[in-house]
């Protein structure tokens, strides 16, 4: 990511700030100030949990007190400002999104300047890679806009939220390790840092990242690919493994404590049916961009990584649980959400830098992009509306 810091460059972030506020404010406030009816958001629970370290640690339980990086914040903001523990949750989390959109537009910048195109792309992207959501086509059958599938976007849980932001630097980060150029000292010490926060604010990420980077690292060595070393181990396998040690022993340390258990579909069809049908409605894009561009694809080491970090996501969601009484919480699904945003990501990035080669390509592919956005205003107007996010 390279950042020229021009005026017109400060007015597009202006621009961008402005519009995710204005776009996702009345949900996010919608979501932290819901005070009646049936609840199936998870703020009440998580700003509970906030509430209570604030005062006394013993009254978090072990599943919470692994991964408090949403908690601490708004404790912070609750505790700075003097407002309220909703306030709070609102402004740490509609940041969130903000960063969010940040990240993106600071990585596609640079390919937009590349092919000639217009920073407004950038915005563009920006704004729909944080609402894109599966193409819900079987709601009208089961009236399920989520339950089933591989949602990109979970409206109804901040800590998700926090991790989309951390989660997108640690896989740019990541991919350093892979390319060509020395790296130094200080981007090692980088690395692990945000290793750190992002599996501090939900291993989610973290538990999808680590296999793949040890089978791409293990293929990159027979093949005699560069590979820096300092940078891998230093900046994502060391930390990784100590934090999700720690968490390890946090959430699941104590007899009360649900285990982790081979319960292969189960989860998400004790949640949904059509699991197949809503698996490809989930990732039809990437899944047709690396078909269409397969010979390409199967070079690019981003879309590799990519998609290798999803299979892992993917394996997780479908095949693993908690024991009881968890079980049905599907705390597993939250890595195949994560790992389809970095995978719609990279396939976004992939797709313009050969959006001018094959044109009936990029216009079959840009429709299927729109139509996952589509859906995704579909979605947040059905969460805003029923404040149900199933």
């Amino acid at each position: 990511m390279n950042w020229t810091g021009r005026k017109q460059d400060w007015g597009y972030l202006l621009v961008l700030f402005i519009a995710v506020v204005l776009i996702f404010s009345p949900l996010i406030f919608s979501e932290t100030h819901y005070k009646s009816g049936v609840v199936t958001s998870d703020y009440p629970a998580i700003m509970e949990f906030a509430q209570h370290l604030k005062v006394d640690i013993k009254d978090v339980p072990g599943f919470a007190l692994a991964h408090p990086a949403w908690e601490i914040l708004v404790i912070a903001v609750n505790s700075l400002f003097g407002i309220s523990f909703r306030t709070s949750a609102y402004l740490v989390t509609i940041s969130s999104i903000i960063l969010t959109a940040f990240v993106l537009y600071f990585w596609f910048e640079p390919v937009l300047r590349a092919k000639g195109l217009s920073p407004w792309w950038g915005l563009v992207a920006a704004i729909g890679l944080n609402l894109v959501t599966p193409l819900s086509l079987l709601a009208s059958v089961d009236h399920k806009f989520y339950l089933g599938y591989i949602g990109i976007i979970s409206y109804h849980n901040p800590t998700i939220i926090l991790l989309r932001p951390l989660a997108l630097l640690q896989f740019i980060f990541a991919l350093r390790c892979f390319q060509r150029g020395g790296s130094m000292r200080w981007q090692t010490g980088i690395a692990a840092a945000v290793t750190l926060l992002t599996t501090f604010a939900k291993p989610s990420f973290a538990i999808c990242l680590l296999p793949a980077m040890g089978l791409a690292a293990g293929y990159r060595w027979l093949k005699k690919q560069a590979i820096h070393w300092q940078l891998f181990f230093f900046g994502f396998i060391a930390p990784t493994i100590i934090m999700l040690a720690w968490q390890f022993l946090v959430a699941y340390g104590s007899p009360e404590q649900s285990g982790i258990f081979f319960y292969p579909f189960g989860v998400m069809s004790g949640l949904s049916g059509y699991l197949g049908i809503k698996f490809l409605l989930s990732i039809l894009f990437p899944l047709l961009v690396a078909i269409l561009f397969f010979p390409e694809a199967i070079r690019d080491f981003r879309m590799v990584f990519a998609w290798l970090i999803f299979l892992v996501g993917a394996f997780y969601s479908y095949f693993l649980a908690e024991g009881p009484p968890r079980t049905l919480d599907g705390n597993f699904i939250w890595s195949g959400k994560i790992a389809l945003l970095i995978l719609f990501c990279v396939t976004t990035i992939f797709l313009i830098e050969r959006i001018k080669t094959v044109r009936w390509k990029s216009l079959l592919l840009g429709t299927v992009w729109i139509l996952h956005v589509a859906f995704g205003i579909i979605y947040y107007y059905h969460v805003f509306i029923t404040h149900k996010y199933i």
